[in-house]
């Protein structure tokens, strides 16, 4: 463990080493755009984050410990701009470290996370356009609700999508095909019982992913659309005896301006695991985004699904949430987002979650290369269950500083 925690210090250590020219040039410039490769640019970037986390990790028995960690996310972005071919690649390292300030046993967790993303569309915006796009990520914050505190998840999404836009473009098909997986594992833990502290249970929320879907849109006015969304997702689970699951999900709505402002997106279907374990359920959204002023933004709404959930069977969610941003004097930003879920399991009558956070960040554009932020995060989960890893309150705060060039 401490070779390992050595490693993240000295991946630190050397990330910034390599990016010091980088930003020093970048001072140098103020407001560079990258460096020219080829008919794109190239942009590094880097953040430099002290957090405060009142929960992170088991370091001492099943209750949750505080500490402060550093980050440092080198990271780079290409960009190809282009209507015959437009082609985006991004990739950060997150390297996380646990200096046991307040927890001595946190080094324990020091790791190395990071996100890569990678995007062609070619002719775009023509009558037939094609689109392939993955995403990577290895992050501690897992978007499936049934995981818990304590868990690291590693997945990548590939989807290939072939926009079709006959005639005047009134008409817009989307066949989409794609395949993902995700494996989860802990942190590490000391004296710990929970499901999110054991790795043999952990692992049963492993699944491969093969996604097929047609998205229809008919816009009878140049901004507004009606909708047709078929989406069919066949999970398996290769490290459970949970049987795959086949969800078939239809809804239809309408997406648009319903005034010169206003936005509104409005779908209702249904969802149906057509596989070994039959369920059913009405799933939707309906969405309101709102200018309140020509530097502001506000967005609203509710969203209904349905989601195979390993050895747990399924889960439907009721997810109400809003976000804003606003932004004084061309430099300073202010953000919120808030959420919260109500999750109820098919296949475990017993268990019923509630999940919230709210975040809310503040950020000042410095110069065109440098921007400073800080930011308070609130985190919840509630269960029926009664296990540490499911039922705690997460408070964050931090002060970062980002480069890029």
């Amino acid at each position: 463990m401490r070779r390992a925690v050595r490693g993240v210090r000295n991946g630190v250590v050397a990330a910034c080493v390599l990016l010091a020219p980088v930003l020093a040039h970048a001072q140098e410039s103020s407001g560079g755009n990258g460096v020219k490769v080829g008919e794109g640019r190239l942009h590094p970037a880097a953040d430099l984050e002290l957090r405060y986390d009142s929960a992170a990790g088991f370091f001492d028995g099943p209750k949750l410990s505080p500490e402060m960690a550093w980050h440092l996310r080198p990271g780079l972005r290409y960009e190809l701009p282009g209507r015959h071919l437009d082609v985006k690649a991004a990739g950060q390292l997150d390297l996380v470290w646990y200096p046991g300030w307040l927890t001595a046993a946190s080094s324990r967790v020091s790791r190395v996370q990071g996100t890569a993303d990678l995007s062609f569309i070619a002719n775009q915006g023509g009558p037939l356009e094609v689109r392939v796009t993955d995403s990577f990520a290895r992050t501690d914050r897992s978007s499936n609700l049934a995981i818990g505190f304590g868990v690291l998840s590693l997945g990548n999404r590939i989807t290939l999508a072939v926009p079709v836009r006959p005639g005047a473009g009134a008409l817009e098909l989307t066949p989409e095909v794609g395949h993902g997986l995700e494996t989860f594992s802990t942190l590490g833990a000391t004296g710990c019982t929970d499901v999110a502290c054991q790795p043999d249970p952990v692992a049963e929320f492993n699944y491969q992913n093969l996604h097929a879907g047609l998205d229809v849109r008919w816009r009878f006015l140049p901004k507004t659309a009606v909708v047709l969304d078929t989406d069919f997702d066949h999970r398996s689970f290769p490290q459970s005896s949970t049987p795959a699951a086949s969800i078939l999900r239809t809804t239809v709505g309408l997406s648009g301006l319903v005034t010169p402002r206003i936005s509104l997106n409005v779908r209702l279907g249904w969802a149906q695991d057509t596989g070994a374990v039959p369920a059913g359920t009405v799933v939707g959204q309906a969405e309101l985004v709102c200018p309140l002023t020509p530097f502001s933004l506000v967005r609203a709404g509710y969203l209904r699904t349905l989601d195979p959930a390993g050895s747990l069977g399924h889960y439907a969610s009721d997810r109400l949430y809003a976000d804003g941003r606003v932004l004084l004097g061309g430099r300073l930003s202010l953000s919120a987002a808030g959420g919260l879920d109500f999750v109820g399991y098919r296949g475990d009558a017993a268990r019923r979650d509630r999940v919230g956070h709210l975040e809310l960040t503040p950020e000042y554009q410095l110069n065109p290369w440098l921007r400073l932020g800080a930011g308070y995060l609130l985190g919840t989960r509630a269960s029926s269950l009664d296990e540490a890893s499911l039922n705690f309150a997460r408070h964050e705060g931090y002060v970062r500083a980002t480069g890029t060039y």
